[in-house]
This record gives C-alpha cells, structure tokens and sequence, in this order.
C-alpha cells in the first residue's frame, strides 16, 4: 500500500517559555545547516534557521523512571551545544542529559547524569560540560566503558550563584562570572591535577556589573589565542586578550565605538556573526596571500537601527593594531513595541547574504528580523537599505496544554483554551494564508464553563452553572464583561452560537444541556441587550436520554482558493443522539425570538456505548462506539428510508482511541483525530464491481513526528486544519504534500463520472443505453490515429455522433416503444428484438471495425488519464463488448445482454490486482445471474461463458458463474454437470487425476458406468481397487444401498466430505449428500445443482433448500436478488416481485418461514429498478404481487435507486430514472356495459396488464365469461337509479383489482 499523502504544515505555534535566561535559546550548526534550539517548559525545540519546527524532545526521555517516580514537570533552564560532537546538553534542576544527532533534524539521548548542585546554566564544549548555578563544576566524557560515563574534573564555588560560565572552543580554559559581579575569572583546565582541574589564571575587571560573556569560536594559539567577548549592562560590548610577553593575563583590547557617533541611543544587544579572512585570496590554490583575519558583529541600538562593526587585525597582539569600521545595516529594524521587549538574541547567518537575528521577548514568545544586506563591506556611515519586511512573531501559545479548540462559525477564528488560565484566539491575516495571534487573556474561567466565539473572534460568551455572559477582546489583552444572563444552567453538552450572516446584529446563543433541555439567547450588538428567547425540552417517548450533541458547521459558499465565504442562512440544526443510538436533528428558524425547536429526521443506528459524534453541514454524521473493547467508526446519512439505514461507512479504528472528530465546512472532508496521528475521509463513488468502500481514507498526518506530545483537539479554519498536541498548535493549509488541493480531491471522488469512465458506460449498457454507450465511443475513436496516438487537431463529428443528455433519457418504463417523427431516443434492447421501431439506420451512429480497432490499439499502448489500471481494463471490455453486441444485433435479449457484459467485466476485476492487493470477488453477482435465469437465450450464455472461463469449466467456475442456479432447460443443466465433471477429473492445473469429485457430479447424472470408467483410468489412485470392487455391485438393491451409506458416514468421520457426498448419491440418499454440502462444505450452491439434476425442480429436496437455507442467507445478507430468484423457483412469482421492491423486514414479517435475521445492506443494487419494470406486468402472479406493493414504498424505492446510482457517479442515469419511471395502477376488471366507461380514463398511467402477460394462475370453470343479465324486476325505478350511481363512481375511481374473481 502506498504511503498516504499529508497536509502541508504552514505554521506553528510554539508554547511561551517560562525559560528567561541567557541559555534557553542557543545556535547549533549540523550538516552545514543552522538550527535554533529553544527550551520551552520542559521540552526541547529544535527549529530550522527560520524558526519552524522541526522535533519536539522531551527531557524526560534522558530519565523516564525519575519522570514516573516524582510525576513532576521538569522545567527546562539551560542548553548548550557541542560544534565538534554535534552533541547538546540541557539542564533541569540538578540532572543534565545530552542528546547526539542520528540525522539532520533527529536526535536521540546519549546520556544523562545528576549534578550536587542546582544548575541555570551550561556550556559544552570539546566533550567537557560546565554546569553553573550555585556552584560551577566541569563534567568530562569517559567513553572507555560500555556506556558513556560522565565524571567531575573540578569545580569552583562563590558567595553569589553565578551568572555565567563559558568554555573555549578547545576546552581549555573556563570564564566565569558571579551573579552582579564587575569582574570574569578566568582558569585554566588541567585534569590530571587533582583534587581540582580548575586553576585561576587572570581576571578581566569592569567598571560596570556584566551581563554576559562568551568567547571568540577560534582558540588557535597560531591566530589569536583565546579572545574574551564582555557586555556591561550599559550595552558596550568590550574584547579582552592576552599580550605576547604576558600569555596569562587578559587585557583590554578594544571596545566597539558606534554608539560613540549615537550618544543619545543605547546599544541594546551586541552579536559576533562571523569570522573572515582579512586579505583576499590569491594565490592559484584559493588560500590568502597574507595572514590575518576579521571579525564581524552586529549591534542593535535602542532607536531600532542595525548597525555592522568589523574589527581587524585579530592576529596582531598589541592592542594598538585592531581597526574597527562601521556601516548601517538598517534604519528601523523594530518597532518600539519589539525593542523595549527584546531579551536573549541569536544571530543566524543562514547563507553569505542572508542574516537573522532571532529573538526572545520578555513574554515568552520568539521574533525572528532579517537583517540581510548585500554587501557587509561596505564603507563607514552609507546610506542604509530601506527596510522593507518587518520583523515576524513567532506563533505562540500562551494556553498551556491545549484541551479545546473553538471556532467560529465562519471558520475564520478559532480560540484555544488549555490548562493554563489564558485564552487565546487566532485567525487569518488579511491575505488568508497565515493564523495570526489577535486576543489573549488572562480569563480564569471555571474548569466546566463552555465558550463560543464569533465577530472574528472579538465577542465571547460563556456559559457557567450560574448563567452566561458575554465579553468583548480588548487590545490591551484584557476581557471587557458587555452583559450578562442570571439563570441557573444544568450540565451542558454543546454550546454554540448562530448567525443570519457575518455581518449581522442579531446573535443566537444556544446551549443544550444533560437533560434534554435547550436554552436560547438573543444578543443584540447594537444595544448590548443580552435576552433569554426560550426554554424548550426535547421531546421523546421512548424514555431515553440525551448521550451527545452536535453542531453541523454552517455550509460556506463562494469559494476561494484561499478562504470560503459564509452562506446566509435562516435556520440552525442540531443532532441529538440518545442512549439507544437513534440520531435525531433538531430545526430552528432564525432570528425568530420564539426558537421553536422541531425534529426533522431521525436515525436508528442500534449503536450502543458512543463516544463521540460529528454531523455535518449535508447532515452526515460520523459516530465512535465501541465494540468489544475495539474502536469503531461508523457515518450516517439522514435520508434514510425503509431501504436503507443510513448506514454508509464503518470501519475498526485499529490505533489508539479517537479524541476529536470534525468535518470541514463544505462537508466533503471528515477529519479524525487519534492521539498519534490525524486522517481525513472523505466520501468516494461506489464501484459497482469491485466492492470497494464507499469511503477512503486519502490525507494522513503524524503530529508526533514534531513533538512528542499526544494530539489533544482539532478543528477546521476556512484555510485548513489546525491541530493541537500538547502545548505546541499546528496549523496546515488544504494543500497536500503531492500538490494538490484537499477540498478540491474529496470533491473529485464524488463528482459526476465522465461520460468515457467505464462504470457509467457499463450502468448505461445495464439501464439499456447501448446507443449512447456507442456514440461515447465513436466520439473517443475520432480523436485517436490508426496505431493508438491522439491526433493534435480535433476531429469535427457529426450531429448524428455528438452526446447529448437526452441520449440517456429512454422511453418511460414499462410503457411501450415510442416513435416521434423517427427521432425519438429508444431503448436499445427494444431496438435489437425490433429493428422495425426506432431511428432510421442512415442516422444510427454505429462502432466500425476500424474505430474498433483504434481504441484497442490505443488502450493497449497507454492509459487514458484519470482511469486507474483496473478501469483502463474494464474500459477495454466494454468497447469489446459493444462491438460484439453490434455484430449479434437480434441474437441476444435484454437480460442476455446484460448478463454478457457483467461476465465479462467479472473476469476482468476477479483476475486483476491493485497495488499488489487482490480484489476479493469470489463469484458473478446474483443480479447476472438472474438476469441469465430471465434471458430466453441461455445457450449462446453458456457458450459466452465458456470462452470467457479462463480454463474449463470446473466447480469453480460454474459455481462462481452460478451456472446451476440460473440454468432452465434440464437438457442444460445435465450437459453442463457432465462438462464439470469431466473437467474435475483432469483439471488444468493439476497433474493427477481426481476421481471422487467427478463420480458425485457422474452419479447425480445417474451415469454410474461412466464412474466405473473414470475410476478404472484412475491408475495409482489408493482407492482404486475398493472402489472399482463396489461400483460392481447393484445398488438398486437395498443391501447395497445400505453398503453405500455406511461407507458415507465412515468417510464423514474421516472428514472427506465429497467423497461421502457421492456415496449418498450413489445409495440414493439425495438429502443427506445436500446436507453435507450444506452443512460441511457449506455450498449451497452445489446443493441445488444436486437436486435440480438429480430429482428436477419440483421436488421436495429442492424445495427444503430453497425455504431453509437460500431464503433465510437471502434475508440475513439483504440479497433480493437471490431472494426474487427463489422465490420463483418456489412457485410464488408475486413473493418474487414484492422481494424486490418491499421492505424485507415487512416482507418477512407476513412470510411463513424462519427468518430470525434481517439484513440492511448500505446500498441496494439500482438495477433492481429494471427488473420490477420488467416482472411486475410478466403474469398474473407478479401483477398480484406489484398490486400488493403500496404507492409511497415504490416511490421511495425508485428515489432510493436514484440516491445509488449518484452515490456511483451516475447523474445521468439517475436522472432518467426519476424523469421516465411511471407508476403504474391496476387495470380494472368491470362488466363489458363499462368498458368504455374504463377506456375514457385518464391518460398516461401505466396498465400492469397486457397482452403478453401469462396466466399462471388457476381460474375456475364455474366463472361465466359475461356477466348476467340483471332481471328485470330489479331494474327500474329507485333500483334503476342505484346502478347508474354506481356506474358513476365507478367512473370517478375505478376499483382496486381484484384477485378474487379468480377464484383465490
């Protein structure tokens, strides 16, 4: 299987750090490749050179069984990073773990190891840790062991904690300064002095406390030396080193000037960038022709200009030889906001021209500025570039762990709540396509209030147990109360808010509580008026409770390819599910002040124990229950009827449980959420062969992947998707990761197939529209050259050839064949069986042999776009059809025809696989196989079949063909069980001959000499000898009968089931070798291939099969087909055609065999349709049976039909079917004074009888053949009158058809 596409992450948002010192946010450098690692609570997050997200680390994956044991969050204080390792260490309390990377962005703990001390800071260098807080210690790396190991070196103690403690690049020295401290101590590192590595070597002293150092990244002793980096709190950034005559001491170099030139500013931070050669190279090998290098540094100033200072000579050791000069980067990189909030910098340099500096605020959150210039060499003082992109904040979550998401109705806000008292709303920037942080506050709401949004997330209103209240975002961060609502509130399940329109006044709050109790509010804008409208309860008399509550999302319009518009609307739905699973939707009108809320439909689903349900804007509802301790998910459609559910989907949800559901606005996409990844679903068209699904998962995204956390809510924005895990929120757009459009697929799979996609044309061939099917292929032809190319120019065809919608629009069904002016669209199958009726032949479009030809060559060199593999060779079947259908024009029927191009396509789908999988299609569908058991033209169907069998016919394929249920002609049925018998004995694939399945299919022939003759060429056979001994003897005889069956039931005890079988046969024991076929080979199908040819179809072992196991597999697997097929066998044709259209739990109802279990199918076969046209007027039975079948349950059948072939892409077909479907009355049977009376009844109904409908039922001989004549004394006067009354009724209304004038 394919691995799944996922949705393009657009941004996220990382959680707000209580991490405020100076190592919480450092610089790694990995594969050429800069990365930012900030600690966030008490995880690591490592982010790419532009802030987003790359891996999530927890830290208590370096000690998860301290993790388990204190069940106490550890907060992450420092970080640091190894640039010869590519290790890094962080700290929390007093335990350090280090991580090594395993890829460019994945990492894995190395090791972990407790510290005496409290540790706020760390540094890493050359394998060495130091860890600093109230003490320093140094940490070196001992991997002579099997496991890393970490011991300490030396350590170094103060009265004050310290602030900081630096390491060289190599590792040898350690520069440390005390919390308030105006001096950096300086020591070397030896470890083989004992008991302290540490000795104190210099101190650089300060006039003003010192705010951070750090240390140039080259040591070289051949370039420098070890270069001291001090900043003061005053901003100025000082260079210390040693001279040449004093190695141990360090001294003063320089201090960078620009503020000089800016007295009244204030440099705000300082940053090294980088190091570079001082003189260009030139020599042919690329090295410089002189010695020497410069550094580069970046300072910000408290006014918002960037300025660059270079400071040369680094390689001379008197200080008296550094040069400095300085150029401004940018005028205003800040705004004042940002500058008065700026706190711990890094300055990423993510390629020779690009620049970062990223930041961290005093609020927790990260702000990222480009400050990349063109040239940095620029000369003193120039003109710096405009500044043209303002710095970007870095999403942040301010919530905490998030618990819910909550959108608004439009989907363009949504506000996040979590553990944490803050609340936060987000919503789409004015280009919509990036979620912007808008409001948050400090609320403190209650732990059980509920929140609803709208207004672009500026108004919110919650719901409490004391009443509701609205509040309005400030921009200062606060919560302003506008009004409030006193009212006491029970528990609530759903709470939500509806709007007219976007721009409204006039605001619904509806909250629906625990006790079937909805509450509704009216909130005006304009008067800040806050109104309880009513108080209603939900009506139920079944007695159950509400378990759940849904709010289909309002269906947007006028889509974009950014956002969707709200649609205007003038009522609001909710679904209400009890506690034996029925769904119930609820209606109100909008803005009525009165919220009268009315059910429309409801749903038994028989779900027990649900968890959670999601309804959509098209009323679908997706439900989780449980099902033996597995997860399940199930969708509904409302419309649902006395065919169907509603039932659509279900499958097991394998992964961990469910937490959030929800579908998108346009109701095409549901999104589900476990806690290890989210999936979307959306609807796709029935395959009417393959049986695959009618839904598909088709987006999967794995959250996890970037941090650790579980998914925790969802939601859908008009954009996309937003995911919450843990602290961090994802936000993805609908765009897939292969490019696409994730609205845009899910409409794709359920859209109207084209009119060249192989399922539409083999419905067409099916639903009788031959010619429309020809015209499509004609028209593909045309545009093809003879050997299978497209030719670049478009052929013209003729109006003749041109598809129009009226080509699948057919005559009414069951009315005869109708002629207009010759132009009148025909049902093909009528044109074949009359040639005589219908278009002209000189304006029939017809497949040639030539356009034959091209589309094979064609379909064989490529495939047509949007066609799988599988459709490209269904496509290749159906033109082959169509054009042997053309060549046998009279030969075959409707029923022929259609059974025709359903074996051939069966074949094509049941050898062929997708992706490696085989598709599970063990048999011919039982709709072709009645539509071959109806067809007058059962031996060119056996002979098609045979060719079509990709070997002989064995069992196997007879029984996937169902040959012998549909087989009439008993000539027929004994010459295809001796071909099946003879290919058991020398099947194809095997090398060794099979005498026992072929003696049962012999004796059921009651040919028992050709058994002696297969067993007799069974040389090497075991059972060789015996049998040929036993076949000897007369089984006429009762001994021998007798023989015969105790050798069955012996072989039964040995579990040879076949052979048993024909020992029963051969003892003329018919019931006990169907009932080992029944009952141990479980097939029912050779059961009925025994009787039928052993005791024909009227005896009583047949009919025990038919009443016992056909009919109740019938009704427990929802098979009408197989049912209407029985029954007709049985004798009951008016049961046959009620089993089509009828429920089948009222069918089974009346019927007087055990049916314990009933079926729903999701969807019925919409072919049904066709054969109730054509039975329902066949004889007298199934017009009885028609008549029995009330007006409204037809009308629901046909419309039902109508949903399916939809749900297949078939709109045009669906269309004709509700368009040309006629509902017919019976005719009445009067005297023949009134026939003319009955003859000037309405047109354009459908009469049931005609003149070609058989008499298939016994009409007694008592039955005059007129009526009598009335006597005399009882016409005339008041009498006379009566019977012109009734005459006159009887023209009104003709009475119902009577069955009794038949004498049953």
């Amino acid at each position: 299987m394919s691995l799944l596409p996922s949705l393009v992450l657009a941004q996220t948002a990382l959680p707000a750090t209580r991490n405020n010192n100076n190592d919480s946010l450092i610089l790694a450098n990995r594969a050429d490749k800069q990365l930012i690692l900030s600690a966030g609570g008490d995880k690591i997050h490592i982010l790419d050179d532009e802030a987003k997200l790359l891996q999530t680390l927890p830290f208590e994956l370096a000690f998860p069984v301290h993790s388990t044991l204190d069940n106490q969050q550890h907060h992450i204080q420092a970080l640091a990073f190894d640039q010869v390792s590519g290790r890094f260490a962080c700290s929390s309390n007093s335990r350090i773990g280090v991580w090594e990377p395993t890829g460019l962005s994945m990492w894995r703990v190395h090791s972990s190891f407790v510290v005496p001390h409290l540790v706020n800071m760390l540094d890493f260098a050359k394998g060495r840790i130091v860890a600093g807080g109230d003490q320093v210690s140094v940490w070196e790396l001992d991997e002579a062991h099997a496991l890393p190991v970490w011991r300490i070196v030396g350590t170094e103690s103060s009265k004050e904690p310290f602030l900081a403690a630096r390491l060289t690049p190599s590792g040898g020295m350690l520069a440390s300064v005390a919390l308030g401290s105006t001096s950096v101590k300086i020591s070397s590192i030896n470890p083989s002095q004992q008991p302290n590595a540490l000795q104190l070597r210099s101190r650089a002293w300060h006039s003003v406390r010192i705010r951070s150092v750090g240390w140039r990244p080259t040591d070289d002793p051949a370039d420098s030396g070890p270069i001291l980096f001090t900043t003061t709190m005053d901003g100025v950034f000082r260079i210390w080193g040693c001279m040449i005559d004093e190695p141990d001491f360090f001294s003063l170099w320089a201090t960078l000037d620009v503020h000089s030139s800016l007295p009244s500013h204030v440099p705000l931070t300082t940053c090294f960038r980088q190091t570079r050669d001082q003189w260009p190279a030139e020599t042919e090998g690329g090295s410089p022709a002189r010695k020497g290098s410069k550094d580069d540094f970046v300072t910000v100033f408290s006014d918002g200009t960037v300025w660059s200072t270079t400071v040369q000579n680094f390689d001379c050791r008197p200080p008296t030889c550094l040069t400095q000069s300085s150029h401004r980067l940018h005028d205003s990189a800040f705004s004042p906001s940002q500058l008065a909030n700026l706190r711990h910098t890094l300055l990423v340099p993510s390629a020779d021209d690009e620049l970062f500096l990223v930041c961290r605020c005093s609020r927790g959150s990260l702000l990222l500025a480009d400050l990349s210039a063109p040239n940095i060499d620029e000369p003193p003082f120039s003109s710096a570039p405009d500044f043209v992109e303002p710095p970007k904040d870095v999403a942040v979550n301010f919530t905490g762990k998030i618990r819910s998401l909550v959108q608004s109705e439009g989907g363009e806000s949504l506000l996040a709540r979590g553990d944490s008292s803050f609340i936060q709303n987000w919503e789409l920037d004015d280009d919509d396509d990036l979620i912007v942080e808008t409001y948050v506050a400090d609320a403190r709401f209650e732990d059980g209030a509920q929140l609803a949004t709208w207004h672009d997330g500026k108004m919110l209103t919650v719901a409490t147990s004391t009443g509701l209240r609205v509040y309005e975002f400030r921009n200062h961060g606060r919560l302003r109360l506008i009004t409030s609502n006193e009212v006491v509130l029970p528990s609530l399940l759903s709470f939500f808010v509806a709007r007219t329109s976007l721009d409204a006044l006039s605001t619904t709050i509806v909250a629906v509580a625990a006790t079937s109790e909805v509450f509704s509010w009216t909130y005006n804008s304009a008067t800040h008026s806050l109104t309880l409208g009513s108080r209603q309860f939900l009506a139920r008399d079944d007695g159950s409770v509400i378990g759940a509550v849904s709010v289909p999302p309002k269906r947007a319009l006028g889509a974009t390819d950014s956002q969707e518009e709200l649609a205007p609307s003038s009522s609001m739905s909710i679904l209400v599910v009890d506690s034996f699973g029925t769904l119930s939707f609820w209606h109100s009108t909008l803005p009525d002040s009165s919220y009268e809320w009315r059910k429309s439909t409801s749903v038994h689903t028989g779900k027990q124990k649900i968890e959670k349900v999601a309804s959509s804007s098209e009323f679908l509802t997706a439900v989780v229950t449980t099902v033996d301790g597995q997860h399940e998910l199930s969708i509904w459609d409302s419309k649902a009827s006395e065919f169907t559910s509603g039932e659509l989907f279900t499958q097991s949800i394998d992964e961990a449980p469910i937490v959030d559901m929800h579908w998108s606005h346009d109701g095409g996409t549901l999104a589900i959420a476990t806690t290890q990844r989210v999936f979307l679903l959306c609807a796709q068209l029935l395959d009417d062969l393959s049986g695959e699904p009618g839904w598909q998962t088709y987006v999967s995204i794995k959250p996890t992947t970037l941090t650790s956390s579980p998914v925790s809510a969802l939601c859908w924005l008009s954009t996309g998707l937003v995911v919450a895990s843990g602290e961090v929120l994802n936000f993805y757009s609908s765009k897939m990761t292969d490019g696409s459009d994730c609205h845009a697929f899910a409409k794709e799979r359920s859209a109207p197939l084209p009119y060249h996609h192989p399922q539409l044309l083999f419905q067409s061939l099916l639903h009788g529209h031959t010619d429309a099917v020809i015209k499509v292929l004609v028209g593909i032809a045309a545009q093809l050259t003879p050997d299978g190319d497209v030719t670049p120019i478009r052929t013209a065809r003729s109006a003749a050839a041109r598809i129009r919608l009226q080509d699948f629009i057919v005559k009414k069904h069951g009315s005869s064949p109708m002629v207009s002016n010759g132009n009148a669209t025909k049902d093909i199958f009528s044109a074949l069986t009359n040639a005589a009726v219908g278009e002209s032949d000189n304006h029939k479009v017809s497949l040639t042999e030539d356009d034959y030809y091209r589309l094979l060559a064609a379909l064989k060199k490529c495939s047509m776009r949007g066609l799988s593999p599988l459709e490209h060779a269904h496509l290749t079947v159906v033109v082959q059809t169509v054009f042997d259908i053309q060549r046998q024009q009279g030969s075959l029927d409707a029923n022929g025809l259609r059974y025709l191009v359903s074996m051939r396509s069966f074949f094509t789908y049941a050898a062929s696989s997708v992706e490696g999988k085989t598709l599970a299609i063990p048999r011919l569908k039982y709709r072709d196989a009645v539509w071959a058991f109806h067809s007058e033209n059962q031996e060119l169907l056996v002979d098609a079949s045979a060719k079509a069998c990709p070997n002989k016919i064995t069992w196997a394929n007879a029984k996937a063909l169902s040959l012998f249920i549909w087989l009439k002609s008993p000539e027929l049925l004994s010459s295809q069980m001796e071909i099946v018998g003879r290919s058991e004995y020398i099947k194809p694939d095997s090398d060794d001959k099979d005498p026992i399945t072929a003696s049962l299919f012999y004796l059921a022939l009651r040919k028992k000499h050709m058994v002696i003759t297969l067993w007799k060429q069974a040389g090497g056979h075991p059972d060789q000898r015996n049998m040929i001994k036993m076949l000897a003897n007369d089984f006429e005889e009762p001994r021998w009968k007798s023989a015969a069956l105790k050798n069955a039931f012996a072989l039964i005890s040995k579990r040879r089931f076949l052979f048993a079988a024909a020992f029963f046969v051969l003892g003329d024991s018919l019931k006990d070798a169907v009932n080992i076929c029944l009952r141990q080979l479980d097939d029912f199908q050779l059961a009925i291939a025994l009787a039928r040819v052993y005791e024909g179809d009227n005896g009583p072992i047949l009919r025990s099969i038919l009443e016992e196991t056909v009919l109740p597999l019938a009704f427990k697997q929802g098979f009408r087909w197989l049912g209407s097929w029985a029954f007709w066998m049985l004798g009951r044709r008016d049961l046959a055609i009620q089993t089509i259209v009828t429920p089948l739990s009222t069918l089974a109802a009346r019927l007087p065999y055990r049916l314990d279990t009933i079926g729903r199918p999701m969807h019925e076969d919409p072919c049904l349709v066709l054969l109730f046209a054509q039975l329902r007027s066949w004889s007298l039975q199934t017009v009885k049976g028609a008549t029995a079948v009330p007006g409204h349950t037809e009308f629901n059948f046909v419309l039902h039909m109508s949903r399916v072939l939809t749900r297949m892409g078939c709109h045009v077909l669906a269309l004709n079917l509700v368009q040309s479907w006629e509902f017919a009355i019976p005719e009445v049977v009067v005297p023949q004074r009134r026939a003319s009376i009955v003859a000037n009844r309405r047109p354009g109904r459908l009469s049931l009888r005609r003149a070609s409908t058989k008499i298939d039922i016994d009409i007694p001989s008592n039955l005059g053949s007129r009526a009598p004549s009335p006597e005399r004394a009882k016409v005339g006067g008041a009498e006379f009158h009566h019977v012109l009354k009734e005459t006159k009724k009887v023209t009104a209304a003709p009475p119902e058809f009577d069955m009794g004038a038949f004498g049953f």
